[in-house]
């Protein structure tokens, strides 16, 4: 796992990429890879993880009450999808989460956060 990249990240911005790789470490935190059009996550799925893009893009589309599939934004890396929702009081994902390329992301159980 590049850690340089992660500390790139809003969130992790300021902690050296040695000091991630301890935490990480100690946290059992790995990476994961997603093939062009494989979800990341589901519109309305419980928020219980952090995801962070450390390589590729995501699309995030949602699903009107008509049923059309509707383009909010790409998401590049390094960049972590909604977490925002993570502790928020409706923490359910606004969007699916569809990968765009091959994508890499770490993702990080919600009890590791905290």
């Amino acid at each position: 796992m590049d850690f340089t990249i992660l500390a790139q990240t809003p969130l992790f911005q300021g902690i050296p990429a040695e000091e991630l790789e301890k935490i990480f470490a100690v946290l059992n935190i790995s990476k994961n890879c997603f093939r062009k059009g494989e979800m990341l996550a589901m519109q309305d799925e419980l928020v219980n993880r952090l995801i962070i893009l450390t390589r590729g893009s995501v699309k995030a589309e949602m699903t009107d009450p008509s049923g059309k599939l509707i383009k909010v934004e790409d998401i590049e890396a390094p960049n972590p999808l909604a977490i925002l929702f993570l502790f928020g009081n409706h923490n359910r994902f606004p969007v699916q989460a569809t990968a765009r390329e091959m994508v890499e992301a770490v993702i990080i159980p919600k009890q590791c956060v905290l």
